[in-house]
């Protein structure tokens, strides 16, 4: 293992972060302009979810 053979291994894993850091950004800026609604249940057992869920009383 070295770097000369895992440079294209590293190169994409940094790509791949690079990418979702920047949709995780643009996601945090658009998601409070729109109306989205979790289920509650989904939400529960995806923490994903759990950061789009404003109260835990909104879902059906």
């Amino acid at each position: 293992m070295n770097l000369q053979d895992d440079y294209s291994k590293i190169a994409e894993m940094a790509l791949a972060t690079k990418k979702n850091q920047a949709l995780d950004e643009w996601l945090a800026k658009k998601v409070p302009t729109f109306y989205v609604l979790v289920d509650k249940d989904a939400s529960d057992q995806c923490p994903n979810l759990q950061k789009y869920q404003a109260t835990s009383s909104r879902g059906f």
